[in-house]
């Protein structure tokens, strides 16, 4: 009869996984804090009063350089006790814990070491994990002008008739339906494009400023 036996790792062990794992989340944690200061750790949840929970020390909870506090949030990977390899190793996923100033009577204290306090798991935030990354927006370009999203959004979405018009027509050629009136859109400027323009193109409804504009969106079963 033969046993097996799990031996936990060291401490420096420990600090050295935990480092690799910050440093595969850093890009990410950088994004979602917004210039804000914050730790990336890992944790081993397990019972503690028949809840499931996580453990911080006080110097987690929160970090005073110069003896000045400092709030931070904690971005945390769960891991296994004995090993600290992922729990999740296929979507790597990701919690939060938000600073909380009043840790100290809000949180359960150890009663076996005082600087450590559980925080129940259902209070972490899943804030990301390797499927979101696969995912693509339909509008990854929010922060882009109006005639830049317009583009995006023509060539994101399938392409209809309006699209292949519209498109043709900006990049300067003429094969536009000859039943169009082609007279005002000499020397069309993708810059000049607005908000009503962009309306008009996206719901197909000649409500433009600009009478070419609406006079393609209007004999548009032509094409």
């Amino acid at each position: 009869m033969s046993t097996t036996t799990t031996t936990k790792i060291t401490n420096e062990q420990r600090n050295k996984k935990v480092e690799v794992i910050a440093s595969f989340h850093d890009a990410t944690v950088k994004r979602l804090s917004k210039g804000k200061p914050y730790l990336i750790t890992a944790k081993a949840p397990y019972m503690y009063n028949s809840i499931r929970k996580v453990g911080f020390f006080e110097s987690e909870l929160e970090l005073k350089p110069g003896g000045i506090s400092q709030a931070r949030d904690i971005y945390v990977e769960l891991v296994h006790l004995n090993t600290y390899d992922p729990l999740d190793a296929e979507q790597r996923t990701l919690y939060r814990l938000r600073y909380n100033s009043e840790f100290r009577t809000e949180f359960e204290n150890s009663p076996k070491f005082a600087a450590l306090y559980f925080v129940a798991f259902d209070e972490l935030e899943k804030v990301w994990q390797v499927d979101d990354d696969k995912k693509k927006p339909l509008l990854s370009t929010k922060d882009l002008s109006v005639p830049q999203r317009m583009i995006t959004v023509m060539q994101e979405e399938p392409v209809g008739p309006i699209e292949q018009m519209l498109t043709t027509t900006i990049k300067g050629h003429n094969e536009i339906d000859p039943r169009l009136d082609l007279e005002d859109i000499k020397d069309i400027n993708i810059s000049q494009m607005t908000l009503r323009d962009f309306a008009a193109i996206m719901l197909r409804s000649p409500v433009s400023d600009k009478p070419w504009l609406n006079n393609i969106i209007t004999h548009i079963q032509f094409k």
